[in-house]
């Protein structure tokens, strides 16, 4: 069952990154924006909360590719999904279907480890 939670752990780590942003005459995918934030700007913006608590997302995911645990892989996922469905949320007002198609792998294993989350409680590691 530690290999599932990796699994799980891996995918949603992975899937995040592939998340799309537009605006105006840009465009991003999360891991490209999330490489400008760290290196390219003012160190002050990395405190921002749709900022912070998706690093800290990243952070419990990779965490628990080392030591697998059913609650740390969930509370990443709930962080990362935040800010997920802001992007969701951007998209489908904006009427831009790549935006909702980029969020759709995230969402995919975020509902799939839900539905198993319930049987992965129950086990004992």
């Amino acid at each position: 069952m530690k290999n599932n939670l990796r699994m799980y752990s891996l995918l949603l780590f992975v899937t995040f990154f592939l998340c799309y942003l537009e605006w105006a005459d840009k465009s991003a995918f999360l891991f490209q924006a999330q490489y400008d934030l760290l290196f390219k700007n003012d160190k002050a913006s990395l405190v921002h909360p749709l900022i912070l608590g998706p690093a800290i997302g990243q952070l419990l995911l990779l965490f628990s590719l080392w030591k697998p645990d059913r609650r740390t892989v969930l509370c990443g996922m709930l962080l990362l999904g935040l800010l997920a469905l802001m992007v969701l949320i951007t998209g489908i007002f904006s009427g831009n279907w790549k935006i909702i198609l980029s969020v759709m792998p995230f969402g995919m294993v975020s509902g799939v480890f839900v539905l198993k989350y319930k049987r992965l409680k129950t086990q004992k590691f």
